[in-house]
């Protein structure tokens, strides 16, 4: 019941361990990625991203752990088929 909640969201959802590693991921983050969580897992966002990015992505969720406190940040995603949209995690 939970799995079906988390993919009728809208939003990315990533669930990574302390070491960035993808342990598992919505609907919404497969369209995203163009794979399916199967193929997400146990990898990082260095599989993905160029490594400025994953760089960038990797330092925030650092910064996130060591704070213990939620964060927010507003961002425009291309997906795999070229569309936009614009997301606020």
């Amino acid at each position: 019941m939970l799995r079906c909640i988390i993919d009728s969201i809208g939003d990315l959802i990533f669930i990574k361990d302390m070491n960035g590693v993808y342990q598992a991921c919505n609907k919404a983050a497969e369209e995203f990625f163009g794979l399916p969580e199967s193929e997400q897992i146990g990898k990082t966002d260095f599989d993905f991203f160029e490594p400025d990015i994953a760089e960038t992505i990797r330092e925030h969720d650092q910064q996130i752990l060591a704070s213990g406190k939620e964060s927010r940040f507003e961002e425009w995603v291309t997906y795999q088929d070229g569309s936009s949209n614009f997301l606020i995690p």
